[in-house]
């Protein structure tokens, strides 16, 4: 991190926690929380189960809270192994500790947008090599805001792999530090960065969130003067990750031949078309668009994101990450796959981290009106206009998803 970013990283952060409060006040201020029937019967019990235990000073090995009772730590989807967690022994404090992931995630999202260039270009150079400046401050806030204020991310929130994908931004922020340190004492201090927060993700238990954070912690940070300290910080973050796996390991078949239902494609509007249709709520879902075995309530991140996105050409081994994840999600996401590859929504929301990254230097490029900045933004309000009208049509033909419809209509018409 250079001088000037570590001054100005309190302020970054301190709007951004305020802005991520404003967002969710009804959560945070007035008590309220999600009304997701699948969120209060599978996701929140046992994480409130671990903390309870957690805090009567036992190890969470074991919840009799259901049936004739179920294995806590070495089930991984439970989350009990999360030490962030064992700090929410009531639902209000769950929610609290879920939206201060939000806030976690905006601030590494905004910190990777600073300084993301530093790094590009470079194999086995230092850092003065290939230097940038990245994105300015306010438009990495605004890219950061973009990301956590999706429909994806509340989705990730309410279905227990959030924890996963908030450190996903650190993660490749700490990898852009490792590779462009010159120093000694800087190397150490981005591997050790990067290794906890692997370990974090490790811990959170969703393997899905585990494989994307190696994924993007090889391509940012892998550089031949880096390698070993990469190395290390992958092997520390997974070794702190045994914690969780190694109790799972021992209940692994009883998952095996299990599949994930894929992403039915014509949820793909939905990623610029706000609404939840996904959702189990009959007033929000619509079983045409999503399906009837959707794992996420909505997919929408919006095509301003994509647009500012599309301005500026990442780096080779960057667009490749992204083709990578397009691939697993946009192709192979489309088919039932194992179990251990996680929800295709996840790996939608570790591309939409890599492409935020990338988002921040053309809000900077169309502010200061640059052509190709101002066409891609064009390009996306277009998508928008075609599939507002595309969901029109549905509209016509499926009248008894009409109030689900209208409510993306008006939000999509407002922007």
């Amino acid at each position: 991190m250079t001088t000037t970013q570590a001054r100005s990283f309190p302020l970054v952060a301190l709007v951004l926690v305020f802005a991520v409060v404003a967002i969710d006040a009804r959560v945070v201020i007035g008590g309220k929380t999600w009304s997701d029937p699948r969120y209060h019967v599978e996701v929140a019990p046992s994480r409130l189960a671990a903390a309870e235990i957690v805090q009567g000073g036992n190890w969470p090995a074991w919840w009799e809270g259901t049936g004739l009772g179920v294995p806590l730590a070495a089930e991984p989807t439970h989350g009990a192994m999360y030490p962030p967690t064992w700090i929410a022994a009531t639902p209000h404090a769950l929610d609290l500790v879920t939206i201060a992931h939000l806030a976690w995630a905006a601030i590494g999202m905004a910190l990777w947008a600073r300084r993301r260039l530093t790094a590009r270009g470079s194999t086995g150079t230092r850092s003065t090599d290939a230097r940038s400046s990245g994105a300015s401050e306010p438009a990495a806030v605004v890219a950061a805001l973009l990301v956590i204020s999706s429909g994806l991310f509340a989705s990730l929130a309410i279905r227990g792999a959030l924890p996963a994908v908030a450190h996903l931004p650190w993660i490749g922020f700490a990898s852009a530090w490792l590779a462009d340190a010159a120093e000694r004492r800087t190397r150490a201090h981005a591997t050790a960065l990067l290794g906890m927060v692997i370990g974090l993700v490790a811990l959170s238990g969703v393997l899905a969130g585990l494989l994307d954070a190696i994924a993007i912690a090889i391509v940012i940070g892998g550089r031949r003067h880096s390698a070993r300290h990469l190395a290390i910080a992958i092997g520390a973050g997974l070794a702190i990750g045994l914690a969780q796996w190694l109790p799972a390991l021992l209940h692994l078949g009883d998952a095996m031949g299990v599949e994930t239902a894929g992403l039915v494609r014509s949820r793909l509007v939905e990623l610029i078309v706000p609404g939840s249709f996904g959702a189990s709520d009959a007033d929000r879902a619509v079983t045409a668009v999503a399906g009837d075995r959707a794992w996420a309530p909505s997919l929408f991140v919006g095509a301003t994101l994509f647009a500012l996105a599309a301005v500026r050409t990442p780096a080779r081994r960057v667009l490749g990450l992204v083709g990578a994840l397009a691939t697993l999600v946009l192709v192979l996401g489309f088919v039932g796959w194992p179990w251990w590859l996680g929800a295709p929504e996840i790996h939608l929301a570790a591309l939409v981290v890599v492409l935020a990254a990338n988002a921040g230097e053309g809000l900077d490029a169309l502010l200061a009106g640059e052509r190709r900045a101002i066409l891609a933004l064009g390009v996306g309000g277009l998508c928008t206009a075609i599939a507002l009208g595309a969901f029109g049509a549905l509209r016509a033909k499926h009248p008894e998803a009409e109030a689900a419809i209208d409510r993306a209509l008006l939000d999509g018409g407002l922007g």
